[in-house]
């Protein structure tokens, strides 16, 4: 065979690898948004409906003037009262990116028709934020470069609360079953509470030498009795259940000394007391982007501006407009 020839069954053979190749070979489908968690560099054609996209979590951080705050810690505000944060939680929704010119919002969304008022937008980031549950997240947003602003809403507003149950009971719209939690009622929802325990002073010296003087007594009698009547079973058992009965109500006065010494505030605020949807101002910050994955918000609640003015000897409703006030201060992107 000659050279010639040879070329021409290479030639040959190479043509029918290349058709083979190209005619065998399946475009491959799937995601082609840049902004998606699961972009593919290899796709050829885009999928429908396969793309998922990150989330924005925010974590409030409880401070108490730049410092983390502590339950067990006792405080005091701008008017003299002392006192400890117990339990402070509050409803936030519609979490949300925004710059001057537009807001990046998530299409897991629900859109609900009310009866005074506009319609509403409720986006799947719903969230029961408190001391120690304090992450909310806006699930599935198309995370892009230039935006440095974050808006989010707190308390159950009008609309929301007389919204059906039904639309939120869907296991894909994750955030729903955390908004059923706040039900307390029909068309009634829990949006904030908050228990503070006002510190009177230190446990009475005199009173509490008094119960523990007590408690020594009866461990003296309590040996006495096994002394004197260790013979006799049942009068035994009944020595000692009387004996336990007593050093228990010994133990139990201690406590309520303590107890006295302290005065319970609680306060909730039920739908729209709690400034009906109210809105914060955006909250400016450099949130450090990289489009396709979770972005990370750290917002601080700093609880010495929100209870700044309330006082233990005051209205509820005017403790509860005391916190209102100082609401919009409360929050911030940086201490």
């Amino acid at each position: 065979m000659g050279t010639s020839s040879k070329i021409r069954l290479s030639g040959s053979f190479l043509f029918l690898i290349l058709i083979c190749l190209f005619g065998c070979y399946e475009p491959i489908e799937d995601c082609l948004e840049l902004t998606a968690s699961n972009y593919s560099l290899f796709a050829d054609d885009a999928c429908d409906d396969c793309c998922q996209f990150p989330n924005v979590n925010v974590q409030f951080s409880p401070v108490w003037e730049n410092v983390a705050l502590v339950t067990d810690s006792i405080y005091s505000n701008d008017i003299g009262e002392t006192f400890s944060v117990n339990e402070a939680s509050f409803f936030v929704s519609n979490i949300l990116l925004a710059n001057d010119s537009i807001k990046l919002v998530t299409q897991d969304s629900i859109l609900l028709s009310c009866d005074n008022t506009s319609d509403l937008v409720v986006y799947n980031s719903m969230a029961a934020v408190s001391l120690t549950s304090q992450i909310a997240a806006s699930r599935e947003i198309p995370i892009t470069l230039g935006f440095n602003q974050l808006e989010f809403e707190i308390g159950v507003n009008e609309c929301l609360a007389q919204a059906d149950t039904l639309l939120f009971d869907d296991d894909d719209f994750v955030s729903g079953s955390t908004f059923l939690d706040q039900k307390i009622a029909d068309q009634e929802y829990i949006s904030a509470s908050f228990q503070l325990l006002k510190n009177i002073g230190e446990p009475s010296i005199t009173s509490i030498t008094e119960t523990i003087d007590t408690i020594i007594v009866i461990d003296t009698m309590f040996v006495e009795s096994i002394d004197t009547i260790i013979d006799t079973d049942t009068m035994f058992t009944v020595a000692i259940d009387t004996l336990i009965a007593m050093d228990t109500t010994s133990i139990s006065s201690l406590d309520t000394i303590i107890t006295q010494l302290q005065d319970t505030l609680d306060i909730s605020f039920n739908n729209e007391e709690f400034n009906e949807l109210f809105q914060l101002e955006s909250l400016i910050g450099d949130f450090d982007i990289t489009p396709g994955s979770n972005l990370s918000i750290e917002v601080f609640v700093d609880y010495s501006v929100l209870f700044s003015t309330v006082s233990f000897d005051d209205t509820e409703e005017s403790i509860k407009n005391d916190i209102n006030n100082n609401l919009m201060t409360a929050f911030s992107l940086m201490q």
